[in-house]
């Protein structure tokens, strides 16, 4: 249930840039990924088509690598993030579009 006590939400934005990095489905992912003090987050998305891992790395140029997996087969980023603090639902956030 949503807590409506404190119904302001604050929008903190993140200075470490995050980037994505996308390698093939058979790739095996060190823990290192995880334990590495560049990053101070990461995440690993494995689907049948691929492997995502999204990091938070100090880096504002565009990483096309990861140590221990070499080259992506693709990347993006860097980005930069919010955090969101508060009482958000959902719907705050998606949009639906018509057509296609």
């Amino acid at each position: 249930m949503l807590d409506l006590s404190n119904q302001a939400l604050h929008i903190l934005p993140q200075d470490t840039p995050f980037h994505l990095l996308q390698y093939s489905p058979n790739t095996e992912v060190p823990s290192t990924i995880f334990t590495n003090p560049a990053y101070s987050f990461a995440s690993v998305i494995r689907t049948p088509e691929e492997i995502s891992l999204v990091i938070s790395h100090g880096s504002k140029e565009k990483l096309t690598c990861i140590d221990g997996l070499g080259e992506a087969e693709e990347s993006d980023g860097p980005w930069l993030a919010l955090k969101v603090r508060g009482p958000m639902e959902l719907s705050m956030i998606y949009r639906q579009t018509s057509g296609g």
